[in-house]
């Protein structure tokens, strides 16, 4: 485990106070929620994501491409006001084909069982990124009958 990771399991056993004066010069930042978006067209671009969303109504605080150079399909990760976070989880949002979920910074452990048998401890903290780059690697390579044996084979 690298020593970023014990310091941010270690900060969460931490006791934390939330401010509470009123006549202050500074204020708390807005509180933000993050969406996956995959199965995006490879000629688009942040700027094009941020842009489609602010059209809609909804101004996002960050627009970040998770796919690689070579990947058949381009993928982001999308960072809006909680206020706003329902909303791009509407299918009538996106256009079609558009895929969108809860971006997963880990993957909770509670959610560590039967659906991801194969991931072993340390693979708690897997980005989105690396998930998507598995994923995006069946899209390009597997043929519908490996990959029918691949599913029946992990299932």
């Amino acid at each position: 485990m690298n020593k970023k990771k014990k310091i941010r399991i270690a900060a969460k056993e931490l006791t934390t106070v939330v401010g509470s004066a009123s006549d202050c010069s500074i204020k708390a930042s807005e509180p933000v929620r993050h969406v996956f978006i995959n199965k995006v067209d490879k000629q688009c671009t942040n700027e094009n994501i941020h842009d489609y969303i602010k059209k809609k109504g909804i101004t996002p605080k960050d627009v970040r491409r998770t796919s690689k150079e070579g990947w058949l399909s381009t993928s982001f990760k999308i960072s809006v006001p909680s206020v706003n976070f329902n909303d791009l989880l509407k299918a009538e949002f996106w256009p079609s084909g558009i895929r969108c979920r809860e971006w997963l910074s880990y993957i909770p452990r509670k959610r560590i069982g039967s659906a991801n048998a194969d991931l072993n401890e340390n693979d708690a903290f897997l980005s989105d990124g690396l998930s998507e780059e598995k994923e995006d690697a069946h899209d390009s390579f597997a043929t519908s009958d490996a990959a029918a044996a691949h599913h029946s084979h992990h299932g």
